[in-house]
């Protein structure tokens, strides 16, 4: 029995637009801490309950779809246009089934708890590779220069996690809030699999046949099943709110101080980092590692 450990770690707004228009509402509830733990606080739900819901995310630097949705629906998405510049390819999908969650937001206080299925999926091959790969450069540059350490990987995961939500306005100024807060999530791995090739060298000959081949190989995975890991993760978050109208003495969602009067923000400014963490796969997991040389 080989143990597999799948580390974490996702930055969601350096790479993606995951719910970009939602989250920051200050409707959006529970369902708004995934990307920043402080983005429940200031609600204007002072209790938020959420059932279940879903969302997928795909990103990519291959292939695209022009700007205009009218072209995009025309074509059944059936004819997307290809990147063809001379740039390691890279990859990334995401699909998350949202289950039961619940917040309260009072006060400088938020809290709450969520129960999530997660699954990701990368791929990133080096230019020149992906460049033999897709055909954007002539037969004739391999032969002359030959592809060496040339690098490709890919990767799987899935896993549910059971998480609870904290965040606090720790500063209070006439017009703006500082704010912190964090997700801490159980997690339990579901599957996991990794494909990675480095330090790839070969030639094409004239007929396009690979000659003199050299690479290191290495894979993992696991046999999918419930409970084929454990681990531990964490999201931190820091944000800055500036408000429309003082809040010296205004206590969100408490109707004694404030009468549940709700102020607006004027803008909000936040960092976070998401999905710190690790699972351990223990069951019905199994790895290797190969170097190749044809001679």
């Amino acid at each position: 029995m080989k143990k597999l450990l799948l580390l974490l770690l996702t930055a969601h707004q350096l790479v993606s637009q995951d719910k970009l228009g939602y989250i920051n509402s200050e409707y959006a509830g529970i369902s708004s801490i995934y990307s920043n733990p402080t983005n429940f606080l200031n609600s204007k739900l002072f209790i938020d309950i959420n059932v279940v819901g879903a969302n997928a995310f795909i990103a990519n630097n291959l292939v695209y779809y022009p700007k205009s949705t009218s072209s995009v629906l025309k074509n059944n998405f059936s004819n997307p246009g290809q990147n063809l510049k001379d740039v390691t390819k890279r990859g990334f999908a995401e699909f998350n089934v949202e289950g039961p969650s619940a917040g309260v937001s009072i006060d400088n206080y938020s809290f709450g708890f969520f129960i999530n299925g997660r699954s990701m999926a990368e791929a990133k091959v080096s230019k020149t590779l992906a460049s033999y790969i897709l055909k954007t450069k002539d037969q004739s540059y391999f032969n002359e220069n030959g592809i060496q350490n040339q690098r490709a990987f890919f990767g799987f995961g899935a896993w549910t996690e059971f998480g609870v939500n904290a965040a606090y306005m720790y500063r209070r100024n006439h017009y703006s809030f500082r704010n912190v807060g964090v997700n801490l999530k159980y997690l339990v791995g579901i599957a996991h699999a990794s494909f990675r090739v480095n330090d790839a060298d070969y030639d094409i000959s004239n007929t396009g046949d690979l000659e003199n081949v050299h690479a290191i190989i290495s894979y993992k995975y696991n046999i999918p099943q419930w409970n084929a890991g454990k681990g531990l993760a964490l999201d931190l978050g820091w944000s800055y709110t500036r408000m429309l109208e003082a809040v010296s003495n205004y206590s969100p969602n408490n109707k004694k101080i404030s009468g549940c009067k709700h102020i607006a923000y004027k803008y909000k400014l936040g960092a976070s980092i998401t999905d710190l963490g690790f699972i351990n796969y223990k069951k019905n997991a199994s790895s290797k590692k190969i170097e190749y040389d044809s001679g």
